[in-house]
C-alpha cells in the first residue's frame, strides 16, 4: 500500500489518507486526487466541508444519507459523525478513490460505496432522506445552456428528500459574470451575490417545489441546502481566510 496519512476532519475527526497520484476519470477531468494533492485546495476542502457541517447539523440521527460525489471520504467522515446514518450509500467514479473511501470508512457501520457514475445513481433510490450533492461543475448558466445535472436532481427531488445539498461553483468571480449573465439571460441580478442565491431559491422551487434556506460560502463556491418550503429569508454564513484548518488539519 502507498504512504498513509493521519488528519483530522471538522478538528475532531480522524480521518486517513492513502497517497496516489490522480487518474483520469473523464476526457476533461482527473480524479478528487488532483485536488486532494494541492495544499491550496486542502485548505478549501476544510472550507467545503465547515459549510456542510452547517447545512445538516440540525438534522436528527439515523437518516438514510446518499453522497453521489464521494472523493476521498472527507464528507463522508464529517457525515457518519454528524448524523450518524442509518445508511449511507456512496457513489464514485475513481477506482482509486473507491479504494480510498473502503479504507477511510473502514472502522463504519451502514455504508455501501458504488464504483460507478453519479449520473446513474442520483433518484433511483425511493428512501433517500439526505442526499449530499457535491457536484463538479454546477452553476446556473452551465445548467440552463446545457443541462447535465438538473434532469437528475428534478427527478432526486420527486422522491421527497427532506434535504439536498447542492454545490454551486458560480460564487468564483461572481462579480465578473453576474452583469453576463442578466445580458444572456434576461435575469435580474446585481453585483452583491446574495441576489443569484435570492434568484436560484425561487428558480428551483418553481422547478421542483424545493427553495434554499441556507448557503455556506467561501471564495471559490456557494454550498446551498434545498428542503421543501417556500422561498423565504435565506441564512448565510461565510467561511473566510483561515477557517480551512477547523475543517481539515494534519493530525
Amino acid at each position: 500500500m502507498n504512504s498513509i496519512s493521519k488528519w483530522k476532519v471538522l478538528d475532531e475527526f480522524d480521518f486517513e489518507l492513502i497517497h496516489q497520484e490522480p487518474t483520469q476519470v473523464t476526457k476533461d477531468s482527473l480524479d478528487y486526487y488532483e485536488y486532494i494533492n494541492s495544499s491550496r485546495n486542502r485548505m478549501q476542502t476544510g472550507k467545503n466541508v465547515q459549510c456542510i457541517k452547517w447545512l445538516v447539523e440540525h438534522l436528527e440521527p439515523g437518516m438514510i444519507v446518499e453522497e453521489s460525489f464521494g472523493g476521498v471520504g472527507i464528507f463522508a467522515i464529517a457525515i457518519q459523525n454528524l448524523l450518524k446514518p442509518a445508511q449511507h450509500r456512496i457513489t464514485e467514479l475513481s477506482p482509486h478513490c473507491v479504494e480510498q473511501l473502503h479504507y477511510a470508512l473502514r472502522n463504519y457501520s451502514g455504508i455501501k460505496i458504488y464504483n460507478g457514475k453519479a449520473e446513474d445513481t442520483i433518484g433511483i433510490s425511493d428512501d433517500c432522506d439526505v442526499c449530499i450533492m457535491d457536484f463538479p461543475l454546477f452553476t446556473y448558466s452551465r445548467e440552463v445552456t446545457n443541462p447535465t445535472w438538473v434532469p437528475h436532481l428534478k427527478r432526486l427531488l420527486s422522491k421527497n428528500p427532506k434535504l439536498v445539498t447542492i454545490t454551486d461553483g458560480a460564487r468564483f468571480h461572481y462579480h465578473l459574470h453576474w452583469d453576463r449573465l442578466n445580458k444572456k439571460f434576461g435575469l435580474n441580478l446585481t453585483n452583491d451575490f446574495h441576489s443569484y442565491i435570492e434568484f436560484m431559491s425561487i428558480w428551483f422551487y418553481e422547478h421542483t417545489g424545493y427553495s434554499i434556506p441556507r448557503c455556506g460560502f467561501h471564495g471559490s463556491c456557494f454550498y446551498y441546502s434545498l428542503e421543501a418550503i417556500p422561498p423565504s429569508k435565506i441564512e448565510y454564513l461565510h467561511f473566510g481566510e483561515g477557517t480551512g484548518p477547523a475543517g481539515l488539519r494534519s493530525a
